[in-house]
C-alpha cells in the first residue's frame, strides 16, 4: 500500500479542518403564563399562527416544540410554514406547508409543558408564518399579541383559529404558550476557509506530481 506523504496528510487534515464546523443547540421560550390567570384555554384541533425570523445567516434547524397543555392526552402537533408572513392566510390551507409533525406518549403532564419532538427541518434566513396545530387536547394560551428574541431568531405572535388549518374563527389578539428547540450550523470562519483552501491546493498538487 503507498503511503501518503507529510505534505499530502497535512493537506488532508487541513481540507478536513476547513469543512468542519459545529452545531449549536439552543432555545427560545414565548411564556408559560397562560394557566396563571392571563390567559384561556383552547379546544382540541386549534391553530396556532405568528411569524418567525431566522435572524442567524446561517440558518436554522428546528428539533422540537414544547407546548403548554391543559390536559392530560396523547399530544399531537403539526407544523406548518409558509413564506414572509401569516397574516392574510390566516383561512388559506393552500398557502402553507406541512413540515414537520411529532407527538407525546399517552397521558403526559395534564397541566403544563409537554414536551413534543417533531421530525427535524431546516429553515434558511428570513422571515416565516408558522401555524401550529394542535390535535385531541386542550392548549393554554395568553390574551394580546407580543415580542419574542434572541441572537438567532424573532417571533412575533400572534393568532389563534378555533380549528384546524381548514378553517375556524381566526382572534388576532393571541400569544402561543411554548418554547422552541432548534440547532445553528455556524457559517465557516475566515481561519476554517484558510485551512480549506490551502488543503485543496496541497492535495491537488501532490495529484498532478504522481
Amino acid at each position: 500500500m503507498k503511503k501518503l506523504s507529510p505534505v499530502t496528510k497535512f493537506g488532508v487534515l487541513a481540507l478536513f479542518l476547513g469543512m468542519s464546523s459545529t452545531s449549536r443547540a439552543a432555545l427560545i421560550t414565548t411564556t408559560f403564563n397562560g394557566s396563571n390567570g392571563s390567559g384561556g384555554i383552547t379546544g382540541g384541533n386549534w391553530t396556532f399562527m405568528f411569524n418567525l425570523t431566522v435572524a442567524n445567516t446561517g440558518g436554522i434547524t428546528f428539533d422540537a416544540f414544547t407546548v403548554n397543555v391543559a390536559q392530560s392526552a396523547s399530544h399531537t402537533l403539526d407544523v406548518y410554514v409558509r413564506p414572509t408572513t401569516y397574516l392574510g392566510f390566516e383561512n388559506t390551507p393552500a398557502a402553507w406547508t406541512l413540515v414537520s409533525s411529532g407527538s407525546s406518549g399517552p397521558g403526559s403532564n395534564a397541566n403544563g409543558p409537554v414536551f413534543i419532538d417533531v421530525a427535524n427541518f431546516s429553515l434558511a434566513a428570513g422571515t416565516y408564518g408558522f401555524a401550529l396545530v394542535n390535535t385531541n387536547y386542550q392548549a393554554w394560551i395568553t390574551f394580546g399579541s407580543n415580542n419574542y428574541s434572541n441572537s438567532d431568531i424573532a417571533i412575533e405572535t400572534g393568532a389563534v383559529i378555533s380549528g384546524p388549518l381548514s378553517g375556524g374563527t381566526a382572534s388576532s389578539t393571541a400569544t402561543w404558550n411554548g418554547s422552541i428547540d432548534y440547532a445553528v450550523i455556524p457559517e465557516p470562519s475566515s481561519g476554517f476557509l484558510i485551512f480549506s483552501a490551502v488543503g485543496f491546493i496541497l492535495v491537488n498538487r501532490k495529484r498532478v506530481k504522481s
